[in-house]
């Protein structure tokens, strides 16, 4: 719950909620604490002030409960902020992003040479097509495509197909690390930076990634609020380009949403997009990949069950049957198996 649907909540339980009048139960358990003296012309009272301050508190206090517990205040957990085990694990996903981009890339890393004219692929990003041509691939062409996306989103949603490692560095004037690897690849990317909390919130990253034996310039960050947390990272492909990866993450009873963003930037214009979201509630999966490329589009969408899967591929509705090692894609009564990893 976040502090808007909180406020809400609180909003509208209190015009619910009569306040008790305590004033005679004051009153009332005070008054033997008072001594009156003889009686004389002006009678005087004198109270002990030292055992009526914590009587008065303690039925304050218990007003307060009268209130407080029918708004259900003491029912409201604390705000769950990530962890920083959580938060690691995230930042892997986010170096295996961008090392599985930038190992493809046709660029000399940090020489400064700008994106070449074939716009960089990722090895699970292979085709863009536009909508009206999705007919022109054939079966085991949509099959591979697919299992591209299938392979990323799956690893995005926190089912492990790397290794990762989040260390202390000595690496020119970065601290720390973040290793990446591939085992069934045998492909390792690795981040050396700096980061710099800028609140209990909030932090900033700044290093070098290492990747296809070049190095690039990430520089990014984290901040978390409530239930939300949301990564940024750039990394820096040529003089006038550069990649935006951006992640936003919710995570609230019995449901769990992240949209990952990527846009590959040249002379300040988007030349490619990549947008991912990912929504598990209950027992439910769904995924939606969308790719954008100028004028060519691939939209995917994935409905996950325990032995299948629905793939909508361009508005073709596609079975995916899933086994202990492989994907098999039944198009038009055609199977094409491949592998899960």
């Amino acid at each position: 719950m976040n502090n808007k649907q909180l406020k809400n909540v609180l909003k509208e339980k209190a015009d619910k909620v009569v306040i008790p009048d305590c004033r005679e139960k004051i009153l009332e358990s005070a008054h033997h604490l008072i001594i009156e003296t003889p009686k004389t012309e002006k009678p005087k009272k004198v109270y002990k002030r030292a055992w009526l301050y914590p009587a008065v508190s303690a039925i304050l206090t218990a007003c307060f409960l009268v209130v407080a517990i029918p708004l259900g205040l003491f029912n409201q957990k604390s705000p769950s902020f990530p962890t920083t085990a959580e938060i690691n694990a995230i930042f892997s996903q986010e170096v295996m992003a961008i090392g599985n981009v930038v190992s493809d890339l046709d660029v000399g890393g940090a020489s400064g040479q700008t994106l070449s004219t074939n716009l960089p692929q990722a090895s699970t990003f292979k085709s863009i097509v536009p909508l009206n041509q999705t007919q022109t691939k054939n079966n085991q062409e949509i099959a591979e495509e697919i299992n591209g996306y299938l392979l990323t989103g799956v690893s995005l949603a926190g089912k492990q197909v790397f290794n990762s490692e989040n260390t202390d560095a000595d690496y020119g004037e970065y601290t720390k690390k973040v290793v990446v690897t591939y085992a069934e690849l045998s492909k390792t990317y690795v981040y050396y930076y700096n980061e710099t909390a800028k609140s209990r919130r909030a932090s900033e990253v700044d290093g070098v990634m290492i990747a296809g034996g070049n190095e690039y310039s990430v520089n990014g960050g984290w901040n978390k609020q409530s239930d939300e947390l949301t990564m940024y990272l750039t990394v820096k492909t040529g003089e006038n380009s550069y990649i935006k990866f951006t992640n936003e993450r919710e995570t609230e009873s019995g449901e769990f949403e992240t949209e990952y963003s990527y846009k590959f930037i040249e002379n300040n214009q988007t030349v490619k997009s990549v947008y991912i979201e990912l929504e598990k509630e209950d027992d439910e999966t769904e995924m939606e990949i969308h790719i954008k490329k100028g004028d060519y589009v691939t939209v995917c969408e994935f409905e996950f069950y325990n032995d299948y899967i629905d793939c909508y591929y361009n508005g073709q509705k596609i079975k995916i049957e899933i086994t202990a090692s492989t994907y098999k894609y039944i198009i038009d009564g055609q199977t094409v198996e491949l592998p899960k990893n």
